[in-house]
């Protein structure tokens, strides 16, 4: 389905064929067909204005052979070693938890420094290996971001109480995507098997992810 290749600052998917994607992504976001996907670690560079992202993206399209029209690129400045797949194979994770925030600002209660350990983002790319109709895969989607915020919502707990519950960063991007096919899934909710497989796959990167880097997280959530 998928060819990979890691470095330290850059995880390419290739795709053997086109695949339908929802996704966040800074570049080729939205919904569309895809056949390349770049998670990318930003080192030295400081990108602030959305022109600066986009032209920074074409580039390393273009550079590492991809199409434009049909490459996403997810930007972090969490290197990629601390990249995690799910033990299916199907979910890739990357995450910094250091400008992790609550779902509302509070005026009051306010997330001390400490917490603020940088760098941050949540990547996520899940594939999903059914076809699903274009309102399945928005369901997907939704599962992927409630699955995150329940992950980091556990971990702010952990570390930091009740007063400093934390559910994602304001930088994440995800990306979902499925084959093509005209024998579609219509619904990919809680309660369909497809939608299970997706919150597992996410929810069990994530947390390998934070327990590498949160050890006290680890021990105080790790399965029975």
């Amino acid at each position: 389905m998928f060819q990979v290749e890691q470095s330290d600052y850059l995880t390419i998917i290739r795709l053997k064929n086109p695949m339908l994607c929802l996704s966040s992504a800074v570049f080729g976001g939205g919904l569309r067909l895809i056949k390349n996907i770049i998670n990318c670690t930003l080192s030295d560079q400081f990108l602030e204005f959305p022109e600066e992202m986009i032209d920074f993206c074409k580039n390393l399209a273009i550079k590492h052979d991809c199409c434009q029209q049909s490459t996403a690129v997810l930007l972090t400045a969490v290197p990629q070693k601390y990249g995690v797949w799910s033990e299916s194979g199907y979910c890739f994770v990357t995450a910094g938890l250091g400008n992790a925030v609550p779902l509302l600002k509070k005026k009051e209660n306010k997330v001390e420094e400490k917490l603020f350990c940088f760098p941050g983002t949540i990547n996520t790319i899940s594939l999903i290996p059914k076809a699903l109709s274009e309102t399945a895969l928005i369901e997907a989607f939704g599962l992927v971001k409630i699955s995150i915020a329940s992950i980091v919502s556990q971990w702010s707990f952990a570390l930091y109480g009740e007063k400093n519950i934390c559910v994602g960063t304001p930088t994440d991007c995800s990306l979902v995507i499925c084959p093509l096919s005209k024998n579609q899934l219509s619904f990919a909710g809680l309660n369909t098997e497809i939608g299970e497989e997706t919150v597992k796959n996410i929810s069990e990167a994530l947390f390998s992810v934070i327990s590498k880097k949160y050890p006290s997280f680890y021990r105080s959530n790790r399965p029975i």
